[in-house]
């Protein structure tokens, strides 16, 4: 087989229909991971038990499912599959509460009760499926039902995807939009990402930290259980010890979280990405000379590049941060300068108007003291009486400028009698007596 035949094998190979299912399980199992791992983070806990909640759920689910199976008479039905669902979550739950206990209450380290958690589940999973090996029908196996539309059967690539995905595929479309509206439209999603950023104030308001983490511990706990279920009845495949090893998708979901800084739109995109490169093994393993480890290793490095570019990024913000803090520090500098110069200039204006209101307060002091020494200098003087002016009458043909120039007319004044000296009484009566005499 020449290199352009093996080409073209590889590319009929990945644009089949089996491989675009495959495709489209891979992609709902890593999603739910990664949103597992978003409300984990907003939760403000490093879990690193995913893929033992995966591994748990998993084992569980199928366990149940097969049970109720070989109960009904080895015919999976809608019965066996929502036994395996019900299972499968209460025991994906129920280890993560326990996982919450021991980082939350009893005051483990994340990093390694998460790795004694996988570890646990790893070994809890093989015994189990030791258990069931016997109940275990490799002709009948339970499988979520598939929501199948006819019309887009004859579309080579969107048939596929959306005419064949199973029910879990198409609600695990429509779970990125209710975390988003926990997130930031409820009380408990803004308590959250409180208890992420600043733990402090939600004490101080009264909130009990420890019983919220666990919520969305909780949370997180649910939607890893639903992708260890897709594990196991999404794809109609048999849970066998080979299986029960971990397929590191928690361990990627976190990688994938913390690469997009914590944001959902990101998280969701990085982790399409990802599962592109997770199901290639499983699309090409029917291709003659397709080196597997190879493609296997393929997501691990994408999964280096991302962590390489968030550390990068992370470093460029950093600088930028301390570049923006030194130019607000400096412009600080600058405007504390400024205002101390204007301070300077203000008083400097403010001690010139006093000096110059205290001179003009001098001058018209003395002015006023001239003003008062020459009053008192100068003799009185006697003030003319001015007489109202006669009325003449008006001569016709006279101009009124006439009547205008005309002096008012004085009074004559009465002449001055001179003061008599004192007399007795006798020389008193005797002058009074000649004045009458007189005038008679």
């Amino acid at each position: 087989m020449s290199w352009f035949d093996w080409i073209l094998t590889v590319m009929e190979t990945l644009i089949s229909d089996i491989s675009i299912q495959k495709l489209v399980l891979v992609a709902t199992i890593f999603l739910l991971t990664t949103l597992a791992a978003f409300m984990a983070r907003r939760s403000g806990i490093f879990n690193l038990a995913l893929d033992g909640t995966i591994l748990v759920s998993a084992c569980f689910a199928f366990l149940f499912s097969q049970l109720t199976t070989h109960w009904m008479g080895d015919k999976p039905g809608a019965v066996s599959v929502l036994a395996g669902v019900l299972a499968g979550v209460f025991a994906g739950v129920v280890f993560t509460a326990l996982v919450g206990w021991l980082i939350i209450d009893a005051g483990g380290n994340d990093i390694i009760v998460g790795l004694v958690a996988n570890y646990a589940a790893r070994h809890f999973s093989l015994v189990i499926t030791g258990l069931a090996a016997s109940i275990v029908s490799t002709a009948a196996i339970s499988k979520l039902p598939v929501v199948r539309l006819a019309f887009l059967d004859g579309i080579p690539v969107i048939g596929p995807i959306l005419g064949q995905s199973s029910i879990l595929s198409w609600l695990t479309a429509f779970v990125p939009v209710g975390i988003y509206m926990l997130v930031n439209r409820t009380r408990l999603g803004l308590c959250l990402r409180a208890a992420e950023e600043n733990p402090t104030a939600l004490v101080n308001a009264g909130v009990q930290v420890s019983a919220l983490k666990m919520k969305g511990l909780l949370i997180s706990g649910l939607l890893a259980s639903f992708a260890g279920i897709g594990c196991v009845l999404g794809s109609g495949m048999i849970y066998s010890s080979e299986s029960a090893a971990p397929q590191s998708y928690g361990y990627l979901a976190l990688v994938v979280v913390f690469a997009a800084g914590g944001r959902l739109g990101k998280s969701c995109g990085f982790a399409l990405l990802l599962s592109i490169l997770t199901a290639l093994p499983a699309m090409l393993s029917t291709v003659e000379k397709m080196p597997l480890p190879l493609v296997r290793s393929l997501v691990y490095l994408a999964a280096l590049i991302l962590m390489l570019l968030h550390v990068f990024r992370h470093r460029h913000r950093f600088k930028m941060g301390m570049r923006k803090q030194v130019t607000q520090a400096e412009q600080k500098l600058k405007d504390e300068k400024r205002l101390k110069e204007e301070q300077k200039q203000a008083e400097k204006q403010k001690k010139l108007r006093e000096k110059q209101e205290q001179a003009k307060a001098e001058k018209a002091e003395k002015a006023a003291k001239a003003e008062k020494a020459e009053k008192a200098a100068k003799p009185r003087s006697k003030t003319k009486k001015l007489t109202k002016t006669a009325p003449t009458p008006k001569v016709e043909g006279q101009p009124v400028a006439d009547e205008l120039e005309k002096k008012p007319v004085r009074k004559p004044r009465k002449p001055r009698v001179p003061k008599k000296p004192a007399q007795s009484e006798q020389a008193s009566q005797d002058v009074s007596a000649s004045e009458d005499a007189t005038n008679e």
